[in-house]
């Protein structure tokens, strides 16, 4: 209620006058307050209150008559305060006719809150007869912009620690052997403390592939930097990548309990193409490095699927990374992947991850889903337990046959998106 309509009201005499009831006390006019029961509202006179409405008294924490007739002092955080306000507030009523201002204001408790303070002349013609003021609390208002101010300053603390982040990464390029060592060191010291559990040997696990890929987006910055040539543009799209994997990495420690947990995924509607696209462009380094020839078999339809999309990558990236290790002893000319996405009858969607490699005996096709299980020799044997437990979790199964034309043959199937 802005401060006109509630001044007409204060105007209407024959309702603002106290009423005796039969008991003799007096009582204002129940439909007056009830017209003015959304807005704090109050009458003064020589800063003294005369009249309020009940959320007035609601807002400053005070009884119902208790405030009438009372100076206003005790509302303020201080003496100097209460000065200082009223007299900006009467000049700036004398000279514009009105008032609004954001002032700290003090609760029967003691309490102190921000409130925006609206106020005008009774009467302008004798101002100090009687003014009347709106009062609106701003206490969430300024919590909100408190809080706001906090993330800020933990975005630029973070942006600083990426910063320095940055640097170590680059410093860490001048010498990529020892760079590898230490990287050995840290995978050696998370499989010692894969005993703690499932959750943190799956932690270290799936967040190694994200911080590798963020490393060697930083390695080729480094590298390119290092040329006469080069532009800014051309080391930004590689330093956008390391963040969004650094961000991926993120994610990975906030959903890693719930993969074990076998949680319902946060789902959303997803071009599964395009994640296939997305990991292969990924691991294209470590494709490249190991002379793999990728085959692709993407559904026209371009399914759409209701995933979480970051959970999904994860498997992809595992399932991919997993056909290429299998393939580095493999003859250069039997390194294939392929890939295949397609619809189903039943209306989902397949994915299979074929490879040529040497397969998986039937021994270890029966436990090769088991957490902790694994045929690499320096595996933790957590990234096809937590791919399962994912792709369950979205109501899908994942298996594992053997590839006609030699290897192994990975499946799952997810829902699609049902348009509305």
């Amino acid at each position: 209620m802005s401060a006109v309509p509630a001044l007409e009201l204060l105007r209407r005499s024959d309702r603002l006058e106290p009423r005796r009831s039969s008991r003799g006390d007096q009582q204002v006019d129940p439909a007056l307050l009830s017209e003015l029961a959304a807005t704090a509202l109050a009458l003064t006179r020589g800063r003294n209150l005369l009249r309020c409405n009940r959320s007035f008294e609601v807002l400053f924490g005070y009884g119902p008559g208790e405030l009438l007739g009372c100076s206003l002092l005790p509302l303020y955080p201080s003496y100097g305060d209460y000065i200082a306000w009223g007299r900006a507030s009467y000049q700036q009523i004398e000279s514009q006719g009105s008032c609004r201002d954001e002032r700290l204001m003090r609760r029967r408790d003691g309490s102190l809150f921000w409130c925006e303070v609206s106020g005008q002349a009774a009467d302008p013609s004798r101002l100090y007869e009687g003014c009347v003021w709106t009062l609106t609390d701003l206490s969430e208002d300024k919590e909100r912009e408190q809080r706001q101010d906090t993330l800020e300053q933990q975005l630029t603390r973070l942006e600083a620690e990426l910063q320095q982040a940055r640097a170590q990464a680059q410093a860490a390029c001048r010498d990529r052997e020892a760079a590898a060592y230490r990287h050995r060191q840290e995978l050696a010291r998370a499989a010692r403390l894969n005993t703690m559990g499932e959750m943190a040997g799956a932690l270290a696990h799936e967040l190694a592939q994200p911080l590798a890929a963020t490393l060697n987006y930083l390695h080729g910055c480094q590298l390119r930097l290092q040329q006469p040539d080069c532009s800014p543009a051309q080391i930004d799209g590689a330093i956008g990548h390391a963040i969004r994997h650094t961000e991926t990495a993120g994610g990975i420690i906030r959903q890693v309990r719930s993969f074990v947990r076998r949680h319902v995924p946060e789902t959303k509607a997803t071009d599964l193409n395009a994640l296939v696209g997305e990991m292969l462009g990924l691991l294209d380094h470590e494709r490249r490095t190991l002379g793999v020839h990728v085959e692709l078999a993407l559904a026209p339809e371009q399914p759409t699927v209701l995933v979480d999309a970051l959970e999904i990558r994860q498997v992809l990236l595992n399932l991919i990374k997993n056909a290429y290790e299998a393939m580095a002893d493999s003859a250069t000319s039997q390194r294939l992947l392929r890939v295949e996405t397609r619809l189903l009858a039943s209306g989902r969607v397949e994915v299979v991850v074929c490879d040529r490699g040497p397969g998986i005996t039937e021994d270890a096709r029966s436990r090769i889903f088991d957490a902790y299980f694994t045929t690499k020799q320096d595996g933790l044997g957590l990234g096809l337990a937590v791919c399962r437990s994912i792709i369950e979790s979205h109501d899908g199964s994942l298996r594992v046959e053997a590839n006609p034309e030699g290897g192994a043959r990975f499946r799952f199937d997810l829902n699609t998106a049902v348009s509305p």
